[in-house]
């Protein structure tokens, strides 16, 4: 196994851009397993499998602004589906929102509601993305 990784960890990475999607995938795989979802409507369909087969996500990293389903809609439909599920509060997924546009009106939205546990500003950093998930307990 690689050092720093669970045997459990799994990753969703949602973002409308293949290169960005791609960056993320490359600085988690050594973490984990790294799934991809190119907009919010897979993403939701992927997480609700995923916890449906009991293989559920530790971490999901959601691009804010997509066409079609922002990634705050994503997010809040992804909470719904735990509530749905009927997850307990400590088996919930880690959600960080990645956005290009350092909004405060989106982060208080997003953070505060208690839906995400931070954002990362693009372009996402190495050394950055992998404290913040060590902070979090999302890696080692």
């Amino acid at each position: 196994m690689i050092d720093g990784a669970s045997p459990n960890s799994r990753f969703l990475v949602v973002d409308d851009s293949p290169d960005m999607r791609f960056l993320l995938s490359a600085l988690l795989a050594p973490h984990g397993e790294c799934d991809e979802a190119p907009d919010g409507f897979a993403a939701l369909a992927m997480f609700t499998s995923a916890i449906e087969t009991k293989k559920p996500y530790s971490l999901v990293l959601l691009d804010l602004m997509m066409p079609g389903r922002t990634g705050l809609e994503t997010l809040r439909l992804l909470r719904e589906a735990e509530d749905r599920l009927r997850l307990p509060r400590d088996g919930r997924v880690t959600a960080l929102m990645v956005t290009a546009v350092d909004d405060p009106q989106v982060i208080w939205d997003s953070h505060f509601e208690g839906l995400a546990s931070g954002y990362l500003v693009k372009p996402v950093k190495k050394d950055v993305l992998l404290r913040r998930l060590r902070e979090l307990g999302v890696i080692q």
